[in-house]
């Protein structure tokens, strides 16, 4: 248990890195305190920052030092929107928000830039804008994933959840985070499936 709650904190700080910088104040700019981290500390009954700006996702070309692979963002955008439609139906269905038309970026993290090779390792990430209720959005997220907990969402506010998803019949490290104008979900990869980060894989 202690090996598997130490891989979920280090698949926490590296999707907490992905979800800060994809998302940008409506305007365009990136956001005030974009480049940092939130602390894996911080484990439970965290909200994160104070921020009541509105926020919009964006398919930035580069994240930290993770480059947007767009040949596998356009072979794959279709598999990772189909994963996320049926939370996005039941935010609708339960009156949680209102999600907009998905946008969806896979970024790579090693040295490998093929999603199809030996060795590849990514983040993919889906996102939302529109309108929600972000403690509702959380509910609901936590509820469909193993061993959820809320983290520490930030300085742009809003709530965050990280646990297991089992939507691919094997546990996935992911992350959610939600604010009032902003919906997503992060998930690590080996290759193009979604697997659990283990706390030993190497990471740049």
């Amino acid at each position: 248990m202690i090996v598997y709650l130490a891989a979920a904190v280090v698949a926490v700080v590296l999707i907490v890195f992905l979800v800060v910088h994809f998302v940008t104040k409506s305007g365009g700019k990136p956001s005030p305190g974009a480049s940092t981290t939130p602390s894996p500390g911080h484990s439970t009954n965290a909200t994160g920052g104070v921020s009541t700006a509105a926020y919009a996702i964006t398919e930035p070309a580069k994240i930290g030092n993770y480059p947007l692979n767009r040949a596998a963002t356009t072979e794959f955008a279709s598999a990772a929107e189909k994963q996320a439609a049926p939370m996005a139906a039941k935010i609708k269905a339960t009156g949680a928000g209102q999600p907009g038309q998905p946008v969806v970026g896979i970024y790579d993290v090693g040295t490998v830039s093929s999603i199809h090779a030996a060795g590849y390792e990514g983040l993919v990430f889906t996102g939302y804008n529109g309108t929600f209720n972000p403690a509702a959005v959380i509910k609901l997220e936590r509820a469909s994933l193993v061993s959820s907990r809320q983290v520490q969402a930030g300085p742009h506010g809003g709530q965050m959840a990280c646990g297991y998803s089992t939507a691919t019949g094997a546990d996935a490290s992911e992350c959610v985070w939600v604010t009032k104008t902003t919906w997503g979900e992060v998930q690590f990869i080996k290759g193009p499936l979604p697997v659990k980060h283990s706390a030993s894989a190497p990471w740049p």
